[in-house]
């Protein structure tokens, strides 16, 4: 048995929306942003969860849309996404997946479960890994 055989393979970390219902929870640590595979030359939000197991989660909307819900909800907050449904669709085009971000709240509309110690383990461990690596070159 050898590194490239197929039971080595490393699967990915994309959140799939295959089917309505479908969630991933875990705490919102990180967004980047990587080429479009649906329109080229833009640009396209990632949002990274970590769940309870300490596995992260490239979140993107369906379609490679952006979830705007993110940017009200700051990074550290415990979150919930899921896959609500389909859109009635345009003329000619097919049904838009409405997917949506939930987190727990006060009666101010401010999250309540905020994870600062995953967020800061989340950072120390980019930040570890951009030190080691400069270190080996």
């Amino acid at each position: 048995m050898g590194l490239y055989d197929e039971d080595n393979i490393v699967k990915g970390n994309w959140a799939k929306w295959d089917e309505v219902g479908k969630t991933y929870e875990g705490v919102y640590v990180e967004t980047y942003q990587k080429p479009s595979k649906y329109k080229p030359g833009e640009m396209q939000d990632v949002y990274v969860l970590v769940d309870e197991d300490g596995a992260s989660w490239n979140v993107v909307g369906p379609g490679n849309r952006s979830l705007g819900q993110f940017k009200n909800t700051p990074l550290g907050t415990f979150v919930g996404v899921k896959y609500t449904g389909d859109s009635d669709p345009k003329p000619g085009q097919n049904p838009a997946k409405s997917v949506c971000v939930f987190c727990e709240k006060d009666e101010n509309g401010k999250p309540t479960d905020v994870r600062m110690d995953v967020l800061e383990k989340y950072q120390g461990k980019l930040f570890d890994e951009e030190n080691s690596l400069e270190e080996e070159l």
